[in-house]
């Protein structure tokens, strides 16, 4: 394995520290792989609201961030159940004491987050369900008229009725009559979203490089023009 052309830092070890015990390096796997899925759903969400026609953006917007609730939603359930291996690790490295407390209410379901998650999780981003649906539904049929479907010049399909149905259930106080209080309510839900979801990359990466303190693993770094060959190397974080 080699790094990136384009990288700066990374860090390097032989197979003992797999071999010699190989359940641990794969939990440091599986948060490493749950840290790379919340990372991607932010960017694509901000990529999504950045191209295509109008309808086509706020569908795409809804979506990624749909995913990215329901990514968190486990990536705090695998929190939870390796809690027990992750904190002491991440206790070795200088996350602060007042970072290590906000994961544990985290993942105690403390966080303002929790409601938006589970929704997004287990009722409108992988299971679409009729319970969920039907109030939001019938909340439309009070409009006057109704856009079900529509397309760009090119025939790309944008459900519409389907994206302001998901926004309205993901986002019952947008039907609130004070827009001005509707509007607030979902940017803190959405920035509430985005904590969370900081908070847990932080942890797990702080985990991970407490895993590296227990082996041999080096840190090796290059200037941004420096070509792979001249690797300049120093032990530790």
């Amino acid at each position: 394995m080699t790094p990136a052309s384009d990288s700066c830092v990374w860090w390097v070890s032989g197979p003992s520290a797999i071999t010699s015990d190989p359940e641990l390096a794969s939990v440091i796997v599986r948060v490493g792989m749950a840290s790379n899925a919340l990372a991607a759903h932010a960017a694509s969400a901000i990529a999504a609201a950045a191209r295509g026609p109008q309808a086509e953006r706020t569908r795409n917007v809804l979506c990624a961030l749909v995913t990215s609730g329901a990514y968190l939603n486990e990536a705090i359930r695998l929190a939870q159940a390796e809690m027990k291996v992750l904190r002491p690790l991440a206790a070795r490295t200088q996350i602060s004491r007042e970072r290590l407390a906000s994961i544990g209410r985290l993942c105690s379901g403390r966080h303002p987050s929790e409601k938006f998650l589970k929704k997004a999780r287990n009722k409108l981003g992988c299971h679409w369900d009729r319970d969920a649906v039907i109030p939001s539904v019938k909340a439309f049929g009070r409009n006057a008229e109704i856009v079900w479907h529509e397309a760009d010049r090119h025939g790309n399909p944008v459900h519409r009725l389907a994206c302001d149905v998901l926004a309205h259930a993901l986002f019952p106080e947008a039907d609130a009559p004070n827009a001005t209080a509707a509007r607030d309510a979902i940017t803190e839900t959405f920035c509430q979203v985005q904590e969370a979801s900081e908070l847990l990359i932080e942890f797990f990466t702080a985990a991970v490089h407490g895993f590296f303190r227990l082996h041999p693993i080096e840190r090796r770094e290059r200037s941004a023009h420096q070509p792979i060959s001249r690797r300049h190397r120093q032990r530790g974080r």
